[in-house]
């Protein structure tokens, strides 16, 4: 909060001003006016401290606000919309600031990381087990009637499948064992079969379809070459580590305020063995 000095400043100099002592008459003025300039000069005085008294009292209650709202989150993971609401299956990390809204189901052990939003309201959004959807990820649906090609389109997401952070999926299927690099796009239709990849950055245009096994990449994505057999074993642990790295996530925030008090002090700062300052 910044000091009452600076904020009344422009204050201070008007009330110095209608507070300076009284000018001596003048051959062209009147003892008579002196007693209604005293007069004026008490107004603005009285005005000038009722204006601070305001200014005080509103950075204050700002004050209050900001620190209120830092304290209180009311962001809400799962939100329900219409008759539909989110279903979560056993084990499944979604991060405090994600938000799953509407129809959204998500399979046993699957990942929903940080910033993300599944937006079921028109559709349904449907991921299976051990799937991972990164951090910044927008997944959205199209309905029959605002369908942007043609028809209804749910996204259904398989088992097993990575999403990479900041992709968009709207109305698309990932299949069992895909996966969408980093910053892609995926439109109505698009379907990438059994262990397909796209490239970081790709656009996969409406009703496109990626063979199993292939990569594909560019704007518009199109086909690049066949996976190699070791590219293809390390999907199946892709999605593994992603489940194994979202459980040392949700224990962390699990833990309360005094539990990463203690431990920052006990482990991660001014080791005995480590030199000052690090």
């Amino acid at each position: 909060m910044p000091p009452p000095l600076l904020l009344s400043a422009p204050l201070c100099e008007l009330v110095h001003l209608v507070c300076l002592p009284p000018t001596p008459p003048t051959p062209h003025t009147t003892r008579s006016t002196q007693p209604q300039a005293m007069f004026m000069r008490c107004l603005c005085n009285i005005y000038a401290i009722f204006v601070q008294y305001l200014c005080d009292i509103s950075m204050g209650t700002r004050y209050l606000f900001l620190t209120s709202s830092r304290a209180v989150n009311r962001h809400r993971r799962l939100l329900a919309l219409y008759d539909k609401k989110p279903l979560l299956r056993k084990d499944v990390f979604v991060a405090p600031n994600a938000s799953l809204i509407g129809d959204v189901s998500v399979g046993a052990g699957s990942t929903v990381w940080y910033s993300s939003v599944l937006r079921g309201d028109v559709n349904t959004i449907k991921v299976g087990e051990k799937s991972s959807i990164g951090d910044n990820c927008v997944v959205h649906v199209s309905s029959a009637s605002h369908g942007a090609f043609g028809g209804a389109a749910s996204t259904n997401i398989g088992n097993g499948v990575v999403v990479e952070s900041g992709s968009i999926l709207h109305g698309c299927e990932l299949r069992d064992g895909s996966k969408v690099g980093s910053g892609s796009v995926v439109f109505d239709g698009a379907v990438l079969e059994e262990g397909a990849v796209l490239a970081p950055g790709s656009l996969l245009t409406a009703n496109k379809r990626v063979p199993a096994g292939q990569l594909w990449g560019g704007r518009p994505a199109s086909f690049m070459r066949e996976l190699t057999p070791e590219e293809k074993s390390s999907l199946a642990r892709s999605s593994q580590d992603e489940y194994e790295r979202a459980k040392r996530h949700e224990d962390e925030h699990k833990l309360t305020a005094e539990d990463r008090a203690k431990r920052a002090d006990q482990e991660l700062y001014h080791k005995p063995d480590s030199p000052a300052g690090y």
